[in-house]
């Protein structure tokens, strides 16, 4: 079943993937406006359904994304251009970084072409990334004379390093696929016309695992980058002991018993 959000498709698949699809093709999928509301309106839409399980994010076309709607950049004296006043407020098109990576539902990346400027930051919200031998990544705001943003100054240096995400904010340059997996930004780089089949193998994987405790293990990966050894020691005690109590760590226990495959539902 396909459903539109704003600029974004969203797929439900039978088989407990959803596949989210940037549906801006003719502007390489540039983040606007509708697209970000759009991610921001899937994520809400999915969070409460137990029959989506894991979500495959890629983009239409001959991109992932090209980064921000250069038209609407506000650049002094253009006609046209959205004004935002200076140092008020975040870039509007972020919320959708926070949506993904607030989501107790694993998300993947399926990355080819261009993904660049805030397309990097949609894609480091993401929790595990695949790309084609065709990406190209690239800190672009750098070639506009203006600064990383759509978060991309936060969480770049946490995928790749400082060293790293300087020398691509510094420099922005294109950078290789292979040169992103060296890096860290990717996992996984495989041959273009294998891209999907590959994100949805893998997510494939994924939705066989137990959702409650997957949940609960994104909060705990990401909370611990900001946390000391002593807060996520006490959070994991505490969030084992709820997951004790769940009908799924019954099954997870029966089925290492009678050395099975377990089949997780959810409660």
């Amino acid at each position: 079943m396909q459903q539109s959000f704003s600029a974004v498709l969203f797929e439900k698949r039978d088989d407990g993937i959803g596949v989210i699809t940037l549906n801006r093709p003719e502007k390489l999928n540039s983040i606007s406006g509708p697209v970000s509301r759009g991610l921001v309106e899937v994520m809400e839409h999915v969070q409460d359904d137990p029959e989506v399980r894991c979500l495959v994010i890629h983009g239409a076309g001959r991109a992932f994304s090209s980064g921000g709607d250069v038209s609407n950049f506000p650049v002094a004296g253009r006609e046209g251009a959205v004004q935002r006043p200076p140092w008020r407020r975040p870039h509007p098109e972020t919320s959708h970084v926070l949506a993904i990576r607030n989501s107790d539902k694993p998300v993947v990346a399926a990355i080819h072409g261009w993904c660049v400027g805030i397309g990097i930051s949609l894609a480091l919200a993401c929790d595990i990334r695949i790309a084609s031998e065709d990406a190209r990544f690239g800190v672009y705001q750098t070639k506009r004379a203006i600064t990383p943003d759509g978060s991309l100054s936060y969480l770049l240096p946490r995928a790749i390093g400082l060293q790293n995400a300087l020398l691509m904010t510094y420099t922005g340059e294109a950078f290789s696929a292979q040169q992103a997996k060296e890096f860290g930004l990717v996992w996984k780089v495989v041959p273009t016309d294998a891209l999907m089949e590959e994100a949805l193998e893998l997510a494939g994987r994924i939705v066989k695992g137990p959702p409650l405790a997957q949940g609960i293990a994104k909060r705990l990966h990401y909370r611990a980058m900001e946390s000391d050894l002593q807060d996520i020691a006490e959070l994991e005690s505490f969030y084992v002991g709820r997951l004790f109590q769940t009908e799924d760590a019954a099954e997870g226990v029966r089925a290492f018993l009678e050395k099975r495959e377990p089949a997780f539902k959810g409660r």
